[in-house]
């Protein structure tokens, strides 16, 4: 996903994605961080600003399992908008479909590893 959110999209649109990443905590077992994207989200060219709670889980001193969670409501609605994000903030279904679709779309290769 991150490629996707970095690089030019098909459509030659490149990415204004910045991240503010603040409040880790961390030892050697488990850690904590707080990020805040914010962009303009590119099929509909609104101005998106997303609290991300990202947790993981070390072992070896390697990430073993990371979490992200955020307001999936906030978000569509920012970057959706109307009825389109009405729906696509309450059922994640749909969220996850059109993210797949995304992804299938601008990085087809992204399925065969």
């Amino acid at each position: 996903m991150w490629d996707l959110a970095l690089s030019t999209n098909a459509t030659g649109v490149p990415s204004d994605l910045r991240v503010e990443v603040r409040d880790v905590v961390a030892d050697e077992n488990q850690g904590r961080a707080i990020m805040v994207d914010e962009y303009a989200f590119r099929d509909t060219k609104r101005p998106v600003r997303n609290l991300i709670t990202s947790t993981f889980n070390f072992r070896g001193g390697k990430i073993s399992r990371q979490l992200d969670s955020c307001d999936a409501v906030s978000w569509a609605k920012q970057a959706l908008g109307g009825f389109h994000g009405f729906v696509a903030g309450r059922v994640e279904f749909v969220r996850r479909w059109k993210a797949m679709g995304k992804l299938k779309t601008e990085r087809p290769n992204a399925f065969n590893s």
